[in-house]
């Protein structure tokens, strides 16, 4: 469900950029191509055209730039170190939180940092460790806090 949230929010920024910015192909990354000037004004002056933010900045905590997601993995990710890789992707993103094991079998974890970032990982979490088998990813947005100084598995 992620996946197409995430995939939904980016069709959406980029129908958004194809109306504000004309001549910009979606995903292109070019700046708008030079266009002839024209008797006829169509768009809005400059000054009242709004800024987009970057989609996956939505998620942020404006007081913190900072973006929390609960996690729940669920499949075959006890016993396949899938704890260690969590830890070992969130610290090399400079993430911060914590993952665990739980008695019914999944593993949950509590990601914040960077909205990019965050979201980088998460799509790690989608495909797991080698040997194991990802059935499901639940998320949950929560508000930053910026309580974690590291990440950490906890037993």
């Amino acid at each position: 469900m992620a996946t197409r949230r995430i995939l939904t929010l980016a069709a959406i920024g980029l129908a958004l950029a194809a109306l504000w910015l004309p001549g910009c192909q979606a995903g292109s990354g070019d700046a708008p191509a030079p266009q002839a000037a024209s008797s006829v004004a169509t768009a809005r002056p400059p000054a009242e055209i709004p800024a987009l933010a970057p989609i996956s900045a939505a998620k942020a905590d404006p007081a913190h730039g900072l973006r929390r997601v609960h996690v729940f993995v669920s499949g075959r990710v006890q016993g396949v170190g899938f704890r260690n890789f969590t830890q070992t992707n969130a610290q090399r993103l400079e993430l911060t939180g914590w993952v665990r094991n739980l008695p019914d079998l999944r593993v949950e974890a509590v990601v914040e940092g960077p909205p990019d970032e965050v979201a980088k990982l998460l799509k790690l979490l989608q495909r797991g460790p080698e040997r194991a088998r990802v059935d499901k990813l639940e998320t949950a947005e929560e508000p930053a806090s910026g309580e974690f100084k590291v990440f950490e598995q906890q037993p």
